[in-house]
């Protein structure tokens, strides 16, 4: 796994997945996506910035010639995805509202 370096988590390294004290086997997108809230605390907790723009370490479906160009914050695939309970977690971790997508588009408006 890559992450470029203004998204790694703090004091790993690159295709290090696993705390310590904590399993955290999704990046913050991928958790964000799923709803995972213990995870995207973790990778929170592994000091992962909660407004970092990226996109998912595993892209499941179709890849469009885009898709290797569209990057969101955590908000973004959390809001898109109708993910309550991790939106709810990432605004009362001080996520912006007002960070754009790759495409233009603020996290409401994928709701």
């Amino acid at each position: 796994m890559s992450y470029d370096q203004k998204l790694q988590r703090l004091g790993t390294s690159q295709d290090k997945l696993f705390a310590e004290d904590r399993q955290c086997v999704k990046d913050i997108f991928q958790a964000a996506i799923d709803g995972d809230v213990e995870c995207i605390q973790c990778n929170l907790d592994l000091g992962v910035d909660v407004d970092s723009l990226g996109k998912p370490s595993k892209i499941i479906g179709p890849v469009f010639g885009k898709s290797a160009e569209y990057y969101a914050t955590p908000l973004h695939y959390a809001c898109s995805y109708g993910r309550h309970a991790a939106v709810e977690l990432l605004v009362q971790k001080n996520a912006n509202k007002t960070i754009e997508s790759q495409s233009g588009l603020t996290a409401k408006d994928y709701t």
